[in-house]
């Protein structure tokens, strides 16, 4: 499926995710699969990342940025 923005894609993906909620959805953001060193990750995501001795926690949650135009920041 290709949508127009990043917003309407997130949007779209989440309403095809029958009986998960947008708060309940568990979401990884990675910028560059050739560099996993950072990426983010939905609240409800965070306890599975928290109990991973691999993984570390940089900052807490804040909401996603989305530009004018729908593009992710």
């Amino acid at each position: 499926m290709v949508m127009p923005t990043d917003r309407m894609a997130l949007a779209a993906a989440l309403t095809m995710c029958a009986g998960v909620s947008p708060t309940g959805a568990r979401i990884v953001r990675v910028r560059n699969t050739l560099k996993l060193r950072r990426m983010w990750v939905s609240e409800a995501m965070l306890p599975t990342v928290e109990k991973d001795e691999n993984l570390r926690v940089v900052e807490g949650p804040r909401p996603m940025d989305f530009g004018e135009d729908g593009s992710l920041v």
